[in-house]
Protein backbone atom coordinates (compact mmCIF):
# COMPACT_ATOMS: atom_id res chain seq x y z
CA UNK A 1 0.00 0.00 0.00
CA UNK A 2 1.47 3.37 -0.92
CA UNK A 3 1.97 5.67 2.07
CA UNK A 4 2.82 9.36 2.12
CA UNK A 5 4.48 11.33 4.90
CA UNK A 6 3.79 14.90 5.94
CA UNK A 7 6.14 16.67 8.31
CA UNK A 8 4.51 19.50 10.24
CA UNK A 9 6.73 21.86 12.21
CA UNK A 10 5.70 24.70 14.52
CA UNK A 11 6.39 28.17 13.17
CA UNK A 12 7.31 31.03 15.51
CA UNK A 13 8.00 28.82 18.51
CA UNK A 14 9.24 30.60 21.66
CA UNK A 15 13.01 31.09 21.61
CA UNK A 16 13.67 28.99 24.71
CA UNK A 17 11.53 26.05 23.51
CA UNK A 18 12.26 23.78 20.55
CA UNK A 19 9.47 23.87 17.92
CA UNK A 20 6.93 21.09 17.94
CA UNK A 21 7.15 18.56 15.15
CA UNK A 22 4.65 16.03 13.93
CA UNK A 23 5.09 13.30 11.33
CA UNK A 24 1.79 12.28 9.77
CA UNK A 25 1.59 9.10 7.70
CA UNK A 26 -1.31 8.91 5.27
CA UNK A 27 -2.61 6.81 2.39
CA UNK A 28 -4.11 9.91 0.77
CA UNK A 29 -2.16 11.84 -1.84
CA UNK A 30 -1.12 15.42 -1.13
CA UNK A 31 -0.32 16.97 -4.51
CA UNK A 32 0.01 20.53 -3.20
CA UNK A 33 0.37 22.50 0.03
CA UNK A 34 -3.37 23.20 0.34
CA UNK A 35 -4.21 19.49 0.14
CA UNK A 36 -1.42 18.65 2.60
CA UNK A 37 -2.77 21.22 5.07
CA UNK A 38 -6.29 19.79 4.68
CA UNK A 39 -4.95 16.31 5.56
CA UNK A 40 -3.21 17.74 8.62
CA UNK A 41 -6.48 19.39 9.72
CA UNK A 42 -8.41 16.14 9.23
CA UNK A 43 -5.88 14.30 11.33
CA UNK A 44 -6.42 16.85 14.09
CA UNK A 45 -9.96 15.52 14.56
CA UNK A 46 -8.67 12.06 15.50
CA UNK A 47 -8.47 12.94 19.20
CA UNK A 48 -12.16 13.97 19.24
CA UNK A 49 -13.14 10.70 17.57
CA UNK A 50 -10.97 8.69 19.97
CA UNK A 51 -12.45 10.54 22.95
CA UNK A 52 -15.99 9.99 21.66
CA UNK A 53 -15.29 6.26 21.33
CA UNK A 54 -13.89 6.19 24.86
CA UNK A 55 -16.97 7.98 26.22
CA UNK A 56 -19.25 5.66 24.25
CA UNK A 57 -17.65 2.54 25.71
CA UNK A 58 -17.10 3.74 29.29
CA UNK A 59 -20.01 6.16 29.87
CA UNK A 60 -22.55 4.67 27.47
CA UNK A 61 -21.34 1.13 28.14
CA UNK A 62 -22.21 0.20 24.57
CA UNK A 63 -20.10 -2.95 24.76
CA UNK A 64 -22.38 -4.28 27.53
CA UNK A 65 -25.43 -4.29 25.24
CA UNK A 66 -26.39 -7.84 24.22
CA UNK A 67 -29.52 -7.69 22.13
CA UNK A 68 -30.39 -10.25 19.48
CA UNK A 69 -32.79 -8.29 17.29
CA UNK A 70 -31.49 -5.59 15.03
CA UNK A 71 -34.20 -2.95 15.74
CA UNK A 72 -33.60 -3.21 19.49
CA UNK A 73 -29.84 -3.00 19.00
CA UNK A 74 -30.18 0.04 16.74
CA UNK A 75 -32.34 1.86 19.31
CA UNK A 76 -29.86 1.03 22.07
CA UNK A 77 -26.97 2.31 19.96
CA UNK A 78 -28.78 5.54 19.11
CA UNK A 79 -29.46 6.16 22.80
CA UNK A 80 -25.85 5.34 23.75
CA UNK A 81 -24.49 7.61 21.02
CA UNK A 82 -26.70 10.47 22.23
CA UNK A 83 -25.52 9.99 25.81
CA UNK A 84 -21.88 9.82 24.72
CA UNK A 85 -22.18 12.99 22.64
CA UNK A 86 -23.82 14.89 25.52
CA UNK A 87 -21.19 13.77 28.04
CA UNK A 88 -18.38 14.73 25.68
CA UNK A 89 -20.00 18.09 25.01
CA UNK A 90 -20.56 18.79 28.72
CA UNK A 91 -16.97 18.03 29.70
CA UNK A 92 -15.37 19.90 26.81
CA UNK A 93 -17.63 22.95 27.19
CA UNK A 94 -16.92 23.09 30.93
CA UNK A 95 -13.21 23.36 30.12
CA UNK A 96 -13.62 25.77 27.19
CA UNK A 97 -16.22 28.09 28.79
CA UNK A 98 -16.05 27.53 32.57
CA UNK A 99 -17.56 30.90 33.46
CA UNK A 100 -20.52 30.83 31.09
CA UNK A 101 -24.02 30.39 32.54
CA UNK A 102 -25.25 26.81 32.60
CA UNK A 103 -28.55 27.60 30.86
CA UNK A 104 -27.23 26.36 27.49
CA UNK A 105 -27.03 22.81 28.83
CA UNK A 106 -29.90 22.46 31.32
CA UNK A 107 -33.39 23.84 31.47
CA UNK A 108 -34.60 25.79 34.51
CA UNK A 109 -35.95 22.75 36.34
CA UNK A 110 -32.71 20.82 35.85
CA UNK A 111 -30.32 23.49 37.10
CA UNK A 112 -32.65 24.39 39.96
CA UNK A 113 -32.86 20.73 41.02
CA UNK A 114 -29.07 20.50 40.80
CA UNK A 115 -28.60 23.67 42.86
CA UNK A 116 -31.21 22.46 45.38
CA UNK A 117 -29.38 19.15 45.81
CA UNK A 118 -26.08 20.99 46.19
CA UNK A 119 -27.25 23.63 48.70
CA UNK A 120 -29.99 21.64 50.50
CA UNK A 121 -32.40 24.55 50.07
CA UNK A 122 -35.91 24.52 48.67
CA UNK A 123 -35.56 27.92 46.98
CA UNK A 124 -33.23 27.96 43.98
CA UNK A 125 -30.62 30.70 43.67
CA UNK A 126 -31.45 33.71 41.52
CA UNK A 127 -28.73 32.90 38.99
CA UNK A 128 -27.82 29.55 37.43
CA UNK A 129 -24.41 28.15 38.34
CA UNK A 130 -21.47 28.63 36.01
CA UNK A 131 -20.66 25.83 33.59
CA UNK A 132 -17.61 24.38 35.37
CA UNK A 133 -19.31 24.46 38.78
CA UNK A 134 -22.45 22.76 37.43
CA UNK A 135 -20.46 19.97 35.75
CA UNK A 136 -18.56 19.36 38.97
CA UNK A 137 -21.80 19.36 41.01
CA UNK A 138 -23.37 16.90 38.58
CA UNK A 139 -20.30 14.66 38.75
CA UNK A 140 -20.44 14.80 42.56
CA UNK A 141 -23.91 13.27 42.33
CA UNK A 142 -22.18 10.38 40.57
CA UNK A 143 -19.39 9.98 43.11
CA UNK A 144 -16.79 12.57 42.09
CA UNK A 145 -15.06 13.72 45.29
CA UNK A 146 -13.84 17.13 44.03
CA UNK A 147 -10.71 17.03 46.15
CA UNK A 148 -8.04 19.67 45.74
CA UNK A 149 -5.74 18.65 42.91
CA UNK A 150 -8.09 15.89 41.72
CA UNK A 151 -8.54 17.46 38.29
CA UNK A 152 -11.75 17.55 36.37
CA UNK A 153 -14.43 14.86 36.69
CA UNK A 154 -14.34 11.84 34.43
CA UNK A 155 -16.97 10.46 32.15
CA UNK A 156 -18.04 7.65 34.48
CA UNK A 157 -18.93 9.92 37.42
CA UNK A 158 -20.52 12.47 35.10
CA UNK A 159 -22.65 9.75 33.50
CA UNK A 160 -23.82 8.49 36.89
CA UNK A 161 -24.41 12.06 38.04
CA UNK A 162 -26.49 12.78 34.93
CA UNK A 163 -28.71 9.80 35.72
CA UNK A 164 -29.09 10.99 39.31
CA UNK A 165 -29.89 14.53 38.11
CA UNK A 166 -32.63 13.13 35.89
CA UNK A 167 -34.29 11.56 38.95
CA UNK A 168 -33.82 14.72 41.01
CA UNK A 169 -35.39 16.81 38.24
CA UNK A 170 -38.46 14.57 38.13
CA UNK A 171 -38.83 15.01 41.88
CA UNK A 172 -38.20 18.77 41.63
CA UNK A 173 -40.89 19.17 38.98
CA UNK A 174 -43.40 17.16 40.99
CA UNK A 175 -42.94 19.45 44.00
CA UNK A 176 -43.06 22.69 41.98
CA UNK A 177 -46.29 22.32 40.05
CA UNK A 178 -49.78 22.32 41.56
CA UNK A 179 -51.38 18.83 41.71
CA UNK A 180 -53.80 19.67 38.86
CA UNK A 181 -50.89 20.35 36.51
CA UNK A 182 -48.85 17.23 37.32
CA UNK A 183 -48.66 14.55 34.69
CA UNK A 184 -49.80 11.09 35.65
CA UNK A 185 -49.02 7.75 34.06
CA UNK A 186 -51.54 5.04 33.34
Amino acid sequence: MPVGALLVTEVNAPEDVPPLGWLLLTTLAAADAATAWELVCWSGYRWVIARYHSVLTSGGQVEQVHLERRPQLERALVASCSVAWRLLWLTSAARARPDQPWTAALDDNEWQALAGARTNRAAPPAEPPRWRAAVRWMAQLGGFLARTGAGEPGVQTLCQGTQCLHDLTLMWRSTRFPPALRLTCG
